[in-house]
């Protein structure tokens, strides 16, 4: 198994660098957690509400940029009206870079969707506070303190240069989420969260002929949360699929019958087998479902999608407090299994904050 390759690696290579005579170096990461994808195939499933999460999901980031109208980017408005007749007209779709060289958005990048408009707002008068202080007090300011406030200006205009960038796409963003579509689309989505079946809403989804990726990811979801799909309910659904959407999507639908996002219920006799899903155990257990999440302070991993928690995530959690072996019975349910290796010998000297790095084999989901 890919998980068990990759531990014995790291400990044959720890192995075999060390040197019992020479002074080895002060470690930074005292742990090392690593999580096969297969555990938590849910998560990536569930539509982010995060700020980075919801661009992703909407625009989509690739090459950390994404591309999008020129009017969201926003014009130089300081150029002449004689370089703008002769400059040629400016590309429909243009990139913007989404990364740490941009001060405000690793700022806001993790914040709920709900909470951004109201930081961009204070952001807004911040800025503005600084030329309304200027402009109330240029009268009585000397020499010295107008010679700082024009040092200040290549900062302040790259400052309000991006505002208004993430402005703009906060608010082309809004236009979905603020729709009927995407909120039941998000109803959906924590229904088949705490259990309930959904096959109707997927028929009439196919009927109208909506986007097949939709319809794939609530049909995963519905078989991941629910131990399976009934097995009436599979070979209709099946059917439907490629019927509506043409016969390449028999490829697909085995490709994800293959890989475990969708499978039959058992049966026993002809009658389907009521067990309970994987994932409903680790539901009850681990707290996946979180109600009343407070985005604005968020205290809990749950306000990334305004009330679920991702069990990749509540894994680490509990690996840091109260530790693994108060979960072995939810552990033991998960499709890998889990596996501690503890250091021998502890380094005589650590520093204060060790850090906990965290590798998912196969992926992880948007934040």
């Amino acid at each position: 198994m890919l998980h068990a390759q990759v531990c014995s690696k790291f400990m044959r290579a720890r192995v075999e660098a060390y040197e019992p005579d020479a002074k080895q170096p002060v470690p930074q990461i005292d742990t090392l957690v690593l999580i096969d994808r297969e555990v938590d195939l849910v998560s990536p499933l569930v539509t982010p509400l995060t700020y980075e999460g919801l661009i992703d999901e909407l625009i989509g980031i690739k090459n950390g940029a994404i591309k999008v109208d020129s009017a969201i980017k926003g014009q130089d408005k300081d150029k002449s009206k004689e370089d703008d007749a002769a400059a040629p007209p400016p590309p429909s779709m243009v990139s913007i870079f989404l990364n740490a060289n941009d001060a405000l958005y690793v700022e806001i990048r993790d914040l709920n969707i709900e909470q951004l408009g109201p930081c961009l707002g204070q952001k807004a008068k911040l800025i503005r506070g600084h030329y309304d202080a200027f402009r109330a007090n240029r009268d009585n300011q000397t020499i010295t303190e107008i010679h700082d406030f024009v040092k200040q200006i290549p900062g302040l205009k790259q400052n309000y240069e991006s505002l208004n960038q993430h402005i703009n796409i906060t608010e082309e963003l809004k236009r979905t989420t603020d729709g009927g579509t995407f909120r039941n689309r998000w109803n959906t989505e924590r229904a088949l969260l705490e259990g309930e079946p959904r096959y109707d809403l997927l028929e009439d989804m196919i009927a109208k002929q909506e986007p097949p990726i939709q319809v794939l990811r609530l049909l995963c979801l519905q078989s991941l949360t629910s131990g399976g799909l009934r097995s009436n309910k599979f070979d209709f659904l099946r059917r439907e699929i490629i019927q509506t959407y043409g016969f390449e999507m028999l490829f697909t639908l085995n490709n994800l019958e293959r890989v475990g996002l969708i499978r039959k219920r058992e049966t026993t006799m002809g009658f389907a087998m009521e067990t309970t899903s994987t994932f409903g155990n680790a539901r009850k257990s681990l707290g996946l479902i979180k109600e009343n999440v407070n985005v604005g302070s968020p205290d809990d991993i749950a306000y990334v999608s305004s009330g679920y928690a991702p069990l990749s995530v509540r894994l680490v959690q509990i690996s840091i407090m109260p530790g693994w072996t108060a979960y072995t019975a939810t552990l033991q349910s998960l499709p890998r299994p889990a596996i501690e290796f503890g250091q021998r010998n502890e380094p005589e000297e650590l520093p204060q904050a060790l850090a906990r790095l965290v590798q998912q084999q196969g992926g992880a989901p948007p934040p």
